[in-house]
């Protein structure tokens, strides 16, 4: 129902009749929806304490709520009794009208929103600086931006290894030990899949990295895009995408959690501009670094990197973008 300036001047009136005493209002506004009125309003005058709830109460989606709750109390009173009857509330569940809360994120449709994710899983992997069965220490997330190239972070692949490069990355022999599983996920029976697994290049691995952005491009010793996913359909690769936040967004992160099988994690963003980064709230652990940070749209928007005091930031592929293209390492991709 459309609430505007003569409907919201009825109900203004309505619980000023019902409820003419400060008193009264505080009461019922407590006892209706559990909030003080002094969190509400610090207005003394009966018209803009009124006027300041129905405001509040409306912004929350509660006006329904409210209005139900003053009706009950006060059932002699006609006006608010009215009111109540223009909404056809007495006997519903309440409600308020739908809203668009967040602008700039669609709606999607479920059947092709599946269909796509259940593609773009198959481009996650885990990065195995070891075997599990030693531990999973070092163990991280990338994912594939071309038929034989992963991205993760620039942290994963230069610690905990001794002896180091002269660059800060691990040795060639450390690579040479590396795996790069994909596919690695419980099943809808709830069994755990081994996964398929492939090695770092030989030589020449490394093809891109930046520590101040946390990432790195890593060359597959052979084309991850040519290796069946487990339906027999083609693996895909992830194609990189700048993008604009807003506070209050939808982020989905895809990653292995303490090197567990993938999962996905859902969250908010909080900071949209942190620095070169995006911080938000979705839950990450041990494990996440190098995890593709997606939006509903499953957009690849940023790269996850760390944890904050008491949420998680991701580096803003925007950033990345400009840096490859500036060294001209945007070639690796499969489409810059």
């Amino acid at each position: 129902m459309l609430i505007d300036g003569p409907f919201r001047k009825e109900i203004r009136l309505a619980l000023l009749e019902a409820f003419p005493l400060l008193s009264e209002l505080k009461l019922v506004v407590e006892e209706t929806i559990g909030e003080p009125l002094q969190n509400i309003t610090m207005a003394n005058d009966m018209p803009t304490v009124a006027f300041d709830l129905i405001g509040w109460a409306k912004a929350r989606g509660r006006l329904a709520e409210l209005i139900i709750g003053a009706s009950a109390e006060r059932p002699k009173a006609p006006k608010l009794r009215g009111v109540a009857d223009r909404f056809n509330l007495v006997d519903t569940t309440p409600g308020e009208e739908e809203r668009i809360v967040v602008q700039g994120v669609p709606f999607e449709n479920a059947g092709v929103w599946l269909d796509q994710f259940a593609r773009l899983r198959r481009a996650v992997c885990r990065f195995e600086p070891q075997p599990q069965i030693e531990t999973i220490e070092g163990f991280g997330s990338a994912f594939l931006v071309g038929p034989d190239v992963i991205m993760t972070n620039h942290h994963v692949i230069s610690r905990p290894f001794p002896p180091l490069a002269s660059n800060g990355l691990m040795s060639d022999a450390e690579a040479a030990k590396a795996v790069i599983r994909f596919d690695y996920e419980v099943d809808l029976s709830g069994n755990v899949q081994s996964g398929r697994e492939v090695k770092l290049a030989a030589a020449g691995w490394c093809l891109a990295e930046n520590k101040t952005l946390d990432y790195a491009l890593l060359r597959l010793a052979q084309r991850a895009s040519d290796i069946s996913a487990p339906s027999g359909a083609a693996r895909p690769y992830i194609k990189l995408s700048p993008h604009n936040f807003v506070i209050g967004e939808p982020v989905v992160v895809v990653q292995h959690p303490m090197a567990k099988p993938l999962k996905l994690a859902f969250g908010t963003v909080v900071i949209p501009t942190d620095g070169d980064g995006v911080t938000y709230n979705a839950n990450t652990e041990g494990g996440s670094s190098g995890s593709p940070c997606m939006t509903t749209a499953l957009e690849t928007v940023a790269l996850h990197h760390q944890g904050k005091t008491s949420t998680n930031r991701a580096v803003r592929m925007s950033k990345i973008l400009d840096h490859l293209r500036v060294t001209g390492n945007d070639r690796f991709l499969a489409e810059a």
